[in-house]
């Protein structure tokens, strides 16, 4: 189950940047430093969640939060960008990268 988890089958449409969606799981190439990252997020009517292990370490992100994007009037939300600019960030501290 796990190779077939994480192998890779090109959608119809190619998602733009550098993310490869796989069964439920989508591959974030350079998520971090180099790393690349395999989780899933998402955001609904006031409910944003964000799960993804980090390549070649031990580390598991999950960050759950009752504010959804639609709801937030940002382009991106308030979580989104507490996770990209102050959490993972301090992931990768912690981790000494």
């Amino acid at each position: 189950m796990q190779s077939e988890t994480f192998t890779y089958y090109p959608p119809e449409e190619l998602p733009a940047g550098n993310t490869k969606y796989m069964q439920g799981i989508s591959m974030v190439g350079n998520f971090s430093e180099g790393h690349n990252a395999f989780g899933h997020s998402g955001a609904t009517l006031g409910f944003t969640a964000f799960m993804y292990w980090i390549e070649d370490t031990d580390i598991i992100i999950v960050m759950l939060t009752n504010i959804g994007q639609m709801h937030s009037g940002f382009q991106l939300s308030p979580p989104s960008v507490f996770y990209d600019k102050v959490l993972v960030p301090a992931v990768m501290q912690y981790l000494g990268r």
